[in-house]
């Protein structure tokens, strides 16, 4: 299913209800799932091009389908500083205002910026310009250190954006929501948790 499914809201609404934030990290196909573009096999273009494809579509998704309209307290971290989203930004907003299958909600001025700005961001963008154009376009209250530990680039990722002031208050501030502000969690922990949906 896509994240924009009405059988996921008991999923978000469940991350809300505990104060949890939820990291999500594209998976292209093939994955897990059937085999996607075979054009994206070669040169591994399916690692180094598929996972911020994902990324980007999560973004949209997460917008367009209404979910954190839907779920005002959700926190959502999107992996590789959402893919291709800063330089798509502009043209997804328009998406939104022009499309025949946005929602009515979605065209009044400002509403796409709005909700994008609620999303988190992590800093493995491989390169420091890109992380330059990242914090340039979403600003770098909602940016987190992102490592991509254990992964094949991890050697290369784990300094990016060790120079942007706040990442540590922000992720403090994405971890525990309400709680960072002395507001008590739902679930009455100190610690992030995962979520079981049954």
């Amino acid at each position: 299913g896509s994240l924009d499914s009405p059988e996921l809201d008991v999923f978000w609404a469940k991350a809300c209800e505990l104060d949890v934030p939820v990291f999500i990290h594209g998976g292209p196909a093939g994955i897990d799932g059937p085999p996607g573009d075979p054009n994206l096999k070669r040169y591994d273009l399916d690692v180094v091009c598929g996972f911020a494809a994902q990324g980007t579509i999560a973004v949209g998704t997460l917008i367009y389908g209404g979910v954190l309209r839907r779920h005002p307290e959700l926190r959502v971290c999107i992996a590789d500083g959402g893919g291709a989203t800063p330089f798509l930004a502009g043209r997804m907003r328009q998406a939104g205002m022009k499309r025949p299958w946005a929602e009515d909600w979605l065209k009044e001025d400002g509403a796409f910026e709005a909700q994008l700005a609620r999303l988190w961001f992590d800093t493995n963008v491989g390169d420091p310009r890109s992380l330059a154009f990242l914090a340039e376009v979403m600003g770098t209250d909602h940016l987190v250190m992102g490592t991509n530990f254990a992964g094949w680039d991890q050697q290369n990722s784990v300094k990016k954006g060790a120079d942007i002031p706040g990442l540590a208050d922000n992720a403090r501030r994405l971890l525990l929501g309400r709680r960072a502000s002395g507001a008590p969690a739902g679930a009455g922990t100190d610690m992030p948790v995962l979520a079981s949906v049954r």
